[in-house]
């Protein structure tokens, strides 16, 4: 029987832990999959993201529908407060965050071919993690308590890499996300999409 890895066997400590990785265990993903967005709200006033409020003040969205038809995600990705997983299949994928991805690799495996690259500002520590099925109710998510996984290593290139890990007969284990910053150039932010990460 295969046994997979476990993070005790990383890391022996909780300290060398924390220090190293941050984690949310499962997230249940839909086809609309993962937003990874920077998100404040302040005595009910909306202080991130910034360009959703000015174009639409406090008015009740579909998100998606904005998203699909508008210019509004690009300027998000100009703000660098926001990465994208969309149409990869719907499973419940542990998510790391990580200084350096290759001390995972003993629990997430191997690298796809794929990844989304995105310009996340330094100063944003940490994202909130909102599937995809729940951003039809803006604003209201904005009072929701999501998920939030810091943002670990330097640089405003942040990886949102998918890994595979798979047992002797190379049969998938479990799929996982990692991301990481990194002090290399980018342009623009690349999303990851449409992505088969279970059957290929």
């Amino acid at each position: 029987m295969y046994v997979c890895p476990h993070l005790n066997d990383l890391f022996p400590d909780l300290v060398s832990y924390q220090r190293f990785v941050a984690t949310i265990p499962f997230l249940l993903l839909n086809q609309f999959c993962l937003w990874l967005m920077k998100m404040e709200l302040k005595d009910n006033k909306q202080l991130e993201p910034e360009v959703i409020y000015k174009e639409y003040g406090n008015k009740k969205l579909d998100l998606v529908e904005i998203f699909s038809n508008t210019e509004i995600i690009n300027k998000l990705f100009e703000e660098q407060v926001i990465m994208i997983v969309w149409g990869i299949n719907p499973y419940s994928y542990p998510i790391y965050s990580a200084d350096n991805p290759d001390i995972l690799k003993p629990l997430v495996g191997e690298e796809f071919d794929h990844e989304g690259i995105f310009k996340i500002r330094e100063d944003i520590k940490e994202l909130s993690l909102i599937p995809g099925h729940n951003l039809g109710d803006w604003p209201a998510l904005l009072k929701e308590d999501w998920p939030k996984i810091r943002l670990k290593g330097r640089g405003v290139k942040t990886y949102l890499k998918p890994y595979s890990l798979r047992d002797p007969d190379s049969e998938v284990v479990i799929t996982s996300f990692v991301v990481f910053r990194s002090e290399g150039a980018i342009n623009k932010s690349q999303p990851l999409l449409n992505v088969d990460l279970l059957y290929y």
